[in-house]
């Protein structure tokens, strides 16, 4: 069980860089992840090791 297991993390910008780092960390610790990407959600889509867990991708 993860530090995380009872929370919701909302993550914005969450395509690349910090953001993709946090989700991936958060999503690791147990947490479902809301993704929030305004461009850049197709690059997300294809990545190697994709989240576990719970997780929903917002794109604008």
């Amino acid at each position: 069980m993860g530090e995380l297991d009872d929370k919701t993390a909302l993550v914005t910008g969450a395509s690349s860089g910090i953001g993709l780092a946090i989700a991936r960390r958060f999503a690791a610790e147990g947490a479902p992840v809301d993704l929030v990407v305004l461009r850049g959600g197709g690059a997300l889509m294809q990545l190697g090791e994709p989240l576990s867990g719970k997780h929903f991708l917002f794109q604008g």
